[in-house]
C-alpha cells in the first residue's frame, strides 16, 4: 500500500493543503548541506519559502519543471525537431519567467530577516556573511537568449543547462564561500539563522508560527552560543521540539518559556 495522510481525522489528498497548514523546519546535521551541499538543498530551502507565501508558486515551478523535462526529452532524440525546440523553449521562458520572479521577491524580503538574525547570534569579528540569489542563467541575458547560446551543449549532454532548475543562493563570509572560512561552530550559527529567519518570515507575512524540529542542538557549540539560539528558537512561539544528549546541556530560561514537557528516549520508546 502507498502512503495515506490524515488531518483532523480526514483522509488528505492534497499534500500541499497539509504543507502549509503544518510548516516545519529541520535543525539537523543534514542542515550543514546548506553550506557543503550542492545548489538543489539550497535551492529547496528557497523554495519552502517561497512555496508558503506565494500561493501560485507551486503550480509555477511544476509547469516549470514539466517544460523542462519535455525539452529534454526532446535533446536526447535522434533527430532534433527545432520547430518542436522552438516551442518549448518560449513555454519554459515563460513559466520561467513566474518562478524566477517569485524567487526573487521572497529572497528580497528574506535577506534583511537573515541579517537581523544572524547579527544577534554571531560574534563581531566574525567575518561578515552575504547572500546573493543566483537564478540560474546569466543575470545580464533573457532565458531564451541562454537558451539558444547553449543549444549544442545541451544537445550534447541531452539535458538544459540554464533555467530556474539551476538556481542557488551563494554564502560567502567575507571574499570566500562560507564553508571554505568558517568553523564547525560558526556554520551551526549560520545555519540556524538561516532556518530560524524562514520561521520569522513566515510568521511575519502569514501570522502563522512555524514548528521546529532541533536534533542535537548542543553538537558544535559552547554554552553561551547554544543559548542563544535556543532563546532565538522560543522567541518564534511556535511549537518547538528539542533533542539533546545530556539534558543539563539545555538552560529553559528565558521569559518567553511557555509550557514545556520534557521526554526520555531509551532503547527507541519514549517516556515522561
Amino acid at each position: 500500500k502507498g502512503q495515506q495522510l490524515n488531518m483532523d481525522s480526514e483522509k488528505q489528498r492534497n499534500w500541499d493543503k497539509v504543507a502549509r497548514e503544518l510548516p516545519v523546519q529541520v535543525l539537523d546535521a543534514n542542515s550543514f548541506l546548506l553550506l557543503e551541499g550542492g545548489p538543489k538543498t539550497r535551492r529547496r530551502f528557497l523554495d519552502w519559502g517561497v512555496f508558503h507565501v506565494e500561493p501560485l508558486f507551486v503550480d509555477q515551478w511544476r509547469k516549470t519543471r514539466k517544460c523542462i523535462a519535455n525539452r529534454n526529452l526532446l535533446l536526447k532524440q535522434a533527430n532534433l525537431d527545432l520547430q518542436q525546440l522552438d516551442a518549448w523553449d518560449m513555454q519554459l521562458c515563460e513559466a520561467a519567467h513566474d518562478v524566477d520572479r517569485a524567487r526573487e521577491s521572497y529572497f528580497e524580503r528574506f535577506v534583511p530577516k537573515f541579517e537581523e538574525v544572524y547579527g544577534s547570534l554571531a560574534l563581531p569579528e566574525t567575518h561578515s556573511v552575504s547572500l546573493n540569489y543566483w537564478r540560474g542563467w546569466d543575470s545580464n541575458q533573457e532565458l531564451a537568449e541562454a537558451l539558444t547560446r547553449s543549444r549544442a551543449s545541451d544537445r550534447k549532454y541531452g539535458a538544459t543547462q540554464a533555467g530556474p532548475h539551476r538556481a542557488d543562493i551563494i554564502v560567502k563570509a567575507g571574499a570566500r564561500m562560507a564553508i571554505e572560512t568558517l568553523s564547525r561552530g560558526q556554520q551551526k550559527i549560520l545555519v540556524s539563522a538561516l532556518k530560524i529567519a524562514q520561521g520569522a518570515l513566515l510568521a511575519d507575512a502569514l501570522d502563522r508560527a512555524c514548528i521546529y524540529l532541533v536534533d542535537d542542538l548542543p553538537a558544535e557549540l559552547d554554552r553561551k552560543n547554544r543559548q542563544k539560539v535556543l532563546d532565538k528558537l522560543i522567541a518564534l512561539k511556535g511549537q518547538l521540539f528539542v533533542t539533546c544528549v545530556d539534558r543539563d546541556a539545555l538552560e529553559i530560561t528565558s521569559p518567553n518559556v511557555p509550557e514545556m514537557a520534557t521526554f526520555h528516549v531509551k532503547r527507541g520508546t519514549i517516556k515522561a
